[in-house]
């Protein structure tokens, strides 16, 4: 298995030695605090600008646009 999911024998063996260097009970406490995080989600940059760049409905080219 391969990509930023996986997890190599010697990825595990670290994060083991990291939490007990630490003096963590467990991996998932070093994990949770010490291993950035990937957040996945879905490219809404356009939608985005069209929402910022909406004319304001006072406007004055609000009412020229939309007549």
């Amino acid at each position: 298995m391969s990509g930023p999911g996986a997890e190599s024998h010697s990825d595990a063996q670290l994060d083991t030695k990291t939490a007990a260097q630490l003096g963590h009970s467990t991996e998932a406490t070093t994990l949770r605090h010490y291993v950035k995080r990937t957040h996945i989600a879905p490219d809404v940059r356009v939608v985005l600008d069209l929402l910022v760049n909406q004319p304001d409905s006072d406007s004055p080219e609000a009412n020229v646009m939309g007549k």
